[in-house]
């Protein structure tokens, strides 16, 4: 398994990652690949096998990333818009090369993840409920609601090049001024040159 790009890296293993309002943290090794843990946080936290509840590998340096959790409604307890796609000690596996949204847990306490499968388990997802047997539901990624950007930076605007209805008009009327006075002209010298 590896680290997908909808994480950004917050930390290193032992410091302190800055969050503001809930996000889904992976900890994993710092080249993001092997055993990946996920939690919930909200809040600066600390980086390290305490927050996570154990040591997804051993022995080398691990990172810690964040993403941000998407806003679901809940169903008889069930993210909806979701499929489960294990129960609690089997992996979910969508079957497919998606990223997907991936929760854990039961009766609306689910921990998230951004993954294209993951064990459905308490080691790796933490215990968002505990007592009470758990699933995987999972959606792909692509399929939620867009985020609504902030709009662009107010522009200048730029003059427009071209003439106006009022210009057009104004050309048209002087246009027929001139004929006018063109053909007067012309009626004034031919009588002028008949006499």
């Amino acid at each position: 398994m590896s680290i997908n790009n909808s994480y950004v890296k917050c930390a290193n293993e032992h410091g302190v990652c800055q969050v503001t309002g809930t996000k889904s943290a992976a900890y994993s090794k710092s080249d993001g690949t092997g055993t990946i843990y996920y939690r919930d946080v909200n809040g600066n936290f600390t980086c390290n096998n305490l927050k996570f509840g154990g040591d997804p590998a051993a022995g080398v340096n691990k990172i810690c990333s964040l993403t941000d959790i998407p806003t679901v409604t809940f169903v008889n307890g069930i993210p909806s818009g979701f499929t489960k796609c294990a129960d609690e000690g089997n992996m979910c596996d969508p079957k497919n090369s998606a990223i997907n949204q991936i929760f854990f847990g039961a009766n609306n306490k689910y921990t998230f993840a951004n993954a294209n499968l993951a064990d459905c388990n308490t080691k790796i997802f933490g215990d968002p409920i505990k007592g009470i047997n758990k699933a995987c539901y999972y959606r792909k990624k692509d399929i939620e609601p867009p985020i609504e950007t902030p709009p662009d930076e107010e522009k200048t605007p730029v003059p427009k090049i071209g003439m106006n209805t009022t210009t057009k008009v104004l050309i048209g009327i002087g246009i027929g001024l001139l004929v006018i006075l063109f053909i007067i002209v012309a009626i004034i010298i031919a009588k002028h040159n008949s006499n």
